[in-house]
């Protein structure tokens, strides 16, 4: 499918991964601390020398690199109050302390975060990318050795991430679908990737929705001209570290199997965790596969995104209350006051830990999703998701208990409803929490020539 477009975006200037995703089955993030604001900015120039822009490429490199900074680094590095008054009070604020926004709660408070990943040091980021865990080594080790001989920043925190199985994540669902389409990236689209239209198509989200200097959705943008704003053709970036609870989720599925559907064979299984997430583990949407599982249509992008859910009201195919209806609700709202395309995020995370082996008890080995997400406004699209769309119970008129099954920060209380055509629907009691916030940071990826002013370079 083509993307028509008027936008012109400076893919010379934006850096990779921010509106398509390099899709790289090894990645490792660097957290690291300015120690000395002047050997560190020297030291960001053969860094900023490594990035990767958004331009096409003929062949996919062997490995990338991406650099984001906290607002606690901007500072530290000198950046100009002019400079640094221009980004949002979330940003400004930090991770931690929306913690209540967030829903970071009892097991996910920050005061039980990862030491690593909890104090206020976390200034630089440094995303490595490759297509072998040979490059990801090799190039880590080059890192390493430029930070610690420039003096001037010291790394608090390495993460890694892998790709795991056919590319699922830990609970075993197809990862990375039902990304949104980007005007004038130039990246492949298709049919449900945007915004739907009443005519039955699909258009692709304003790109100032995701890089700043571009028309956002309502029409609106930052101007380019404003010699002060680091924020020109980059991008918010949220980082957080989210432990997921395999053996507890399969757990779950049975005894549900067992207690509310009377039989835990595997097909009522399969189902029931679909009903959760609102596809099948093999990516197929339920909107489009109801009753059973269809890993065709799951690989096919040009048909697995391209579904609606308001000829679906109740939920009888695909719950309100499901993950993918909740962090997405496509055409099923009809309070003008929400308006879905502001709300998207482009999602460029990946799997970390080793796989829980099927049919294994839990073994409280750390695993998850390293959660990276890119937008232009983190109140308005990632905190909102979280808030009001994940972690609250009136979601489309669904009951106050009700949260997202999957990710919302229930506590053995929550409780989940799955509509039947029969008029009873079956409802799930006593949900735990399955993910785990286990850290995180808000962060900022600029354009290549913001890089070089923070550096001192430009």
């Amino acid at each position: 499918m083509g993307q028509e477009t008027t936008v012109q975006l400076d893919l010379t200037d934006i850096q990779g991964n921010i509106l398509r995703s390099y899709s790289m089955p090894f990645a490792r993030f660097f957290f690291l601390e300015v120690i000395d604001p002047e050997k560190s900015r020297a030291s960001l120039q053969h860094v900023i020398s490594l990035v990767t822009t958004a331009e096409a490429w003929d062949e996919k490199p062997a490995y990338t690199f991406n650099l984001a900074f906290s607002y606690a680094g901007l500072v530290k590095l000198g950046a100009a109050a002019a400079s640094l008054a221009l980004f949002s009070s979330a940003f400004r604020s930090g991770m931690k302390s929306r913690a209540t926004v967030l829903g970071d709660n009892a097991e996910s408070d920050p005061s039980k975060w990862e030491a690593g990943l909890a104090g206020s040091n976390l200034h630089i980021m440094v995303g490595l990318y490759s297509q072998t865990a040979e490059d990801r080594a090799s190039q880590s080790t080059q890192l390493r050795d430029h930070i610690a001989q420039a003096g001037g920043s010291r790394i608090v925190y390495e993460q890694d991430g892998e790709v795991q199985t056919e590319g699922r994540e830990h609970f075993g669902f197809e990862d990375g679908i039902s990304q949104p389409a980007v005007e004038g990236s130039a990246a492949a689209v298709y049919q449900g990737d945007g915004t739907p239209l009443p005519d039955g198509t699909w258009a692709p989200v304003k790109a100032g929705e995701f890089v700043f200097g571009y028309p956002d959705e309502a029409g609106s943008k930052a101007d380019p001209t404003n010699s002060n704003d680091l924020r020109i053709n980059g991008s918010y970036c949220v980082v957080r570290k989210l432990g997921q609870k395999v053996g507890a989720f399969r757990d779950f599925i049975q005894q549900t199997a067992s207690q509310y559907y009377w039989d835990t064979s595997t097909q009522t299984q399969e189902l029931i965790a679909a009903k959760m997430v609102g596809r099948w583990r093999s990516g197929a949407p339920l909107p489009l596969a109801a009753q059973k599982d269809d890993p065709a249509l799951g690989k096919d992008n040009s048909r697995n995104n391209n579904f609606r859910f308001k000829d679906d009201p109740v939920g009888y195919g695909c719950p309100r209350g499901s993950h993918i209806r909740r962090c997405n609700p496509r055409d099923a709202l009809d309070n003008t006051a929400t308006v879905v395309r502001r709300h998207r995020m482009l999602r460029r995370g990946i799997a970390y830990g080793p796989p829980l082996p099927p049919g294994a008890p839990e073994d409280n080995v750390d695993r998850g999703l390293f959660f990276v997400a890119m937008c232009a406004d983190i109140e308005r699209q990632f905190e909102f998701v979280q808030q009001q769309w994940v972690n609250r119970g009136d979601f489309a008129d669904l009951d106050m208990a009700e949260k997202d099954a999957i990710i919302g920060n229930n506590s053995n209380n929550g409780q989940y409803s799955i509509p039947s055509e029969t008029g009873i629907p079956k409802m799930l009691f006593d949900l735990p929490r399955f993910v785990v916030t286990r850290g995180g940071e808000y962060f900022f990826l600029p354009g290549i020539k913001a890089l070089k002013r923070i550096a001192g370079t430009a």
